[in-house]
């Protein structure tokens, strides 16, 4: 249950993390790029502004129409190329933007191409031509009844598109904006506005851009022109049916298309910049408080995206970084054009390079998508770097190198899988390359085309199948090397098994089979040894009663002081029915080792002291013996755990072959030294008799010589090797010709563990 929980917080702190950033960054990102420049921060600033009549592009449009109106009453231009500003031509229209001049009049002033021109006065044919234009544009804007006006001078009427415009601002057209001759007024629901401020026109947006500050007079034309615009409080969509020729025809419709364009931002504003943002920070706030699970989730990630090969996931992160920062604004464009063709590097860049900066920044934050793609995939391998098994191995580089498999027939696989797909790669990059040459400076067919397309894409999928085939294989041939491994260290019961589909499947099965006959076998020589062991100490047991009791009666026996040879019969009796009481101690000591019965009490000792103790004991049966004991012995403790018991009868048994066994007249050596942490004793003697080859003499019943009849049972050095093993040491006997050694190691003891 505690599992399920904290998988549920991993995701739930995962699911937090992306949502809220994704969020965050396709709600911040645009607000940030609208910062970068000045159009962008007026489109935001306008946006934040409750009224759509308070916006800067509100002031410029009416200010844009009031200099057009003031311009047709004034018998002038209209400023230039006005076709931008209405949907459909009519074909006046159209022949008098072909005749438009560049000639404009600012303030009094006449400009040609921005240039003021001196004492210029207007021909017939130009006051013609700018009739005509005025006629035209009237044409097209009356349609569009979200801008109501009236334009006079002296007092005649000469274009409008209403009747009486005196009743406004009424019937749904709140603000009216005039001009007397001289300069402009404007109410809002009857409110007066107030256009001039200080009185000096500045061009920061905030100002009208109306005739009448000082620094901006109307000028002598303007005089006797008389001008009146009322603005619809809502603006609506007009559009004019001609079902006759053409269907409907969309009218101009300005004012409406600025009205919707700035509730379009101001709605956009709110989802994104409050909506959303608070929503990605509430998100946010989710992951902070399952931080800690949060990894749990990745891990999982990254599990699943290391089977994607790493030349792909870097490929993915470099092509969405191509996407988010490769687009070419104009002025990026113009920017490139004047470096390359003007040869201006040091001015260019001086000048232009901030301005360029920012509107490429501009161009980049405005796509909120493609900084998401650029982000989420740059995540993806990050966190492949961070939680992967060093994922840059899985993929073409990483079977180039081979560097994680063991096997040289792995790394062959490997190499060649890599090469292959390498070449593919390559071979389709080139064919790109050539069709992208061939389609930009000449013409191909399209079935080439599709040839030259199809055939390396269809190899490089095979390829790449090929060598995910080759992959398996490899790993296969790794799984079962590893089980052969196991196997050969002992391990008869865990396997790896293989899928059904994989080439190495038979040969696994075989390889389990093989293990578990193994395993069989052992286990039934495992059994006949428990039955052999138990049979012995039944065998044991059931003797030890039947023997005391000939002990006993011996014993009394003894004691009748019985003629000979009776009495030498009574002593014989003794003496074997003590050498069978001592085999069957020994053959249940044995036994018991030999099934794990032995009971064992480990504790600190010191084996020279031990040793030392050992010999005092014996000291008659040394002193007895017709060889020399020589002793090595430190003076220093040379601690072990052990039970001490168990190891004095080891060595007491080791002491008695040796002294018994020894050639007579020969030394027998007893030594006790430190060797790569262990305490190592050493009984070195030379036998009386030829050793015979390949003889286990640690086994039971086993003596060196069948042929004597010392009344040895054989079971001294079986005793010592089982009590040994049973005290945590380790016996080896090494008889090398006549020479007999006899070796017992116990790791030394480390102060501050445990016994």
């Amino acid at each position: 249950m505690d599992t399920k929980w904290k998988k549920g917080r991993a995701v739930c702190g995962f699911a937090g993390f992306a949502l809220g950033v994704s969020l965050l960054l396709t709600s911040l990102v645009p607000i940030a790029g609208n910062l970068l420049s000045e159009s962008g921060r007026d489109r935001l600033k306008s946006a934040l502004q409750s009224d759509f009549q308070e916006t800067e592009a509100f002031r410029s449009y009416l200010s844009e129409m009031m200099g057009r109106f003031i311009a047709m009453g004034a018998g002038g231009p209209l400023n230039g190329n006005y076709s931008d500003y209405y949907d459909v031509y009519t074909e006046d229209a159209i022949l008098v933007e072909a005749e438009a001049t560049a000639m404009v009049q600012e303030g009094g002033v006449w400009y040609f191409d921005g240039y003021p021109v001196s004492d210029y006065q207007p021909s017939e044919n130009d006051r013609e031509r700018w009739k005509k234009e005025a006629e035209a544009w009237n044409k097209v804007i009356r349609e569009d009844l979200n801008l109501l006006y009236s334009i006079s001078k002296d007092g005649k009427v000469l274009y409008s598109n209403t009747e009486d415009i005196s009743q406004y601002p009424t019937q749904g057209y709140g603000f009216l904006l005039s001009f007397d001759g001289r300069e402009c007024s404007a109410t809002k629901n009857g409110s007066s506005i107030d256009l001039y401020g200080d009185g000096i026109y500045r061009e920061d947006g905030e100002h009208w851009n109306l005739p009448g500050y000082s620094n901006f007079p109307a000028g002598e034309e303007a005089e006797g022109v008389r001008v009146s615009i009322a603005v619809a409080d809502q603006p609506v969509l007009y559009i004019k049916g001609n079902y006759g020729s053409q269907g409907n025809q969309w009218r101009c419709n300005r004012l409406y298309y600025l009205e919707k364009n700035w509730r379009e931002r101001q709605q956009s504003l709110v989802v994104y910049g409050a909506l959303h943002a608070g929503l990605g920070l509430g998100l946010l706030a989710v992951w902070l408080l399952l931080r800690r699970d949060k990894p749990l989730a990745d891990r999982a990630i990254a599990r699943f995206t290391g089977h994607i090969w790493f030349e792909v996931k870097l490929l993915l992160v470099l092509g969405a970084l191509a996407v988010a920062l490769l687009p070419l604004t104009e002025e990026m464009r113009y920017l490139v054009q004047e470096v390359s063709y003007a040869g201006i590097w040091e001015e260019t860049v001086a000048y232009q390079y901030p301005w360029f900066l920012r509107s490429y920044l501009n161009e980049v934050l405005g796509q909120p998508w493609a900084v998401l793609l650029v982000f989420w995939s740059s995540w993806l391998l990050t966190n492949d770097l961070r939680y992967g098994d060093k994922p840059w191995r899985h993929g073409i580089c990483g079977m180039l190198t081979a560097r994680s498999l063991q096997l040289p027939i792995q790394k062959r696989l490997s190499r060649l899988a890599g090469l292959m797909v390498l070449t593919s790669v390559s071979l389709c990059a080139v064919t790109l390359n050539l069709l992208v040459y061939y389609l930009s400076f000449g013409t191909l067919r399209l079935d080439v085309v599709w040839l030259f397309l199809l055939l390396p894409s269809l190899l490089l999928i095979a390829v790449v199948l090929y060598s995910v085939r080759l992959r398996r294989l490899w790993g296969d041939l790794g799984s079962l090397t590893k089980q052969i491994s196991a196997i050969k260290d002992g391990s008869l019961t865990d396997s790896l098994p293989l899928p059904e589909d994989s080439d190495l499947r038979r040969s696994m099965e075989e390889l389990c089979n093989i293990q578990q006959g193994m395993a069989r076998a052992v286990e039934d020589q495992t059994r006949s040894e428990r039955m052999k062991v138990e049979l012995v100490t039944n065998v044991s047991h059931d003797l030890k009663t039947p023997l005391t009791s000939i002990i006993s009666y011996a014993e009394l026996l003894k004691q009748e002081n019985l003629e000979p040879p009776a009495g030498e019969y009574v002593d014989i009796l003794c003496q074997k029915a003590e050498r069978l009481r001592s085999m069957v101690l020994d053959v249940f000591e044995v036994s018991k080792a030999a099934s794990g019965e032995l009971p064992v009490k480990l504790e600190e000792l010191d084996l020279a002291k031990l040793l030392r103790q050992t010999m005092a004991d014996m000291s008659e049966a040394i002193e007895a013996a017709p060889v020399t004991l020589r002793q090595v012995l430190p003076e220093e403790p040379v601690t072990i755990v052990a039970d001490g018991d168990r190891l004095y009868r080891v060595f007491q048994n080791l002491l008695q072959n040796a002294l018994k066994y020894a050639l007579e007249g020969s030394r027998v050596y007893l030594t006790l030294g430190i060797k790569d942490g262990h305490a190592e004793v050493s009984v070195k003697n030379t036998s009386k008799t030829e050793l015979p080859d390949g003889v286990d003499f640690t086994a039971r019943f086993v003596r060196g010589d069948e042929s004597r009849t010392d009344g040895g049972s054989g079971l001294g050095l079986a005793i010592a090797d089982s009590f040994t093993r049973a005290c945590g040491g380790d016996l080896k006997v090494e008889p090398v010709a006549d020479l007999f050694v006899v070796t017992v190691r116990f790791p030394l003891f480390e102060p501050g563990t445990e016994a």
